[in-house]
């Protein structure tokens, strides 16, 4: 598989999701739905995408994990954009992720979370709340050296 060939990359993460239902693998089945929604778009939403990350969500035990959060979160993006009905759900996840992933203390996720929030928040929060999270996503990529993270922004 060659980098960039998002055709096939999504093929192989629905082959690993279907895998890991199989074997009832909650946490591979989550990272393949991470796997599959890792390219950020803006204006247009994926039904495909939004459908795994639930089943991801609802594969996952219950609790406070690093997992939960990224997926979380990454689904806060995915209901992007908001057509009004999705408005509660996009917080409720951007925020639930956000709480979960700063209890956790793991900066790497809490960066992950972070960058998923931005694009679930980018058409609900004010220029005062994005530009407090971009400013807390550079901190965070810079003291992690985070290049990319900080390349995408």
């Amino acid at each position: 598989m060659r980098i960039g060939d998002e055709a096939q990359g999504k093929k192989v993460c629905a082959q690993v999701s279907s895998l890991a239902r199989q074997i009832g693998a909650s946490d591979l089945f989550a990272e393949a739905a991470l796997v599959f929604g890792s390219r950020l778009f803006a204006g247009f939403g994926d039904a495909a995408l939004v459908a795994v990350l639930r089943e991801a969500l609802t594969r996952l035990p219950p609790g406070t994990t690093a997992i939960r959060a990224k997926v979380m979160a990454r689904l806060s993006a995915a209901l992007n954009p908001p057509l009004g009905p999705e408005i509660p759900e996009i917080l409720e996840l951007a925020r639930g992720a956000t709480a979960m992933a700063r209890e956790l203390g793991d900066d790497h996720a809490l960066l992950h979370v972070l960058q998923s929030v931005a694009s679930g928040l980018v058409y609900l929060a004010d220029e005062e709340a994005r530009f407090a999270l971009l400013e807390e996503i550079i901190r965070l990529a810079r003291a992690l050296d985070q290049r990319v993270a900080l390349m995408e922004r």
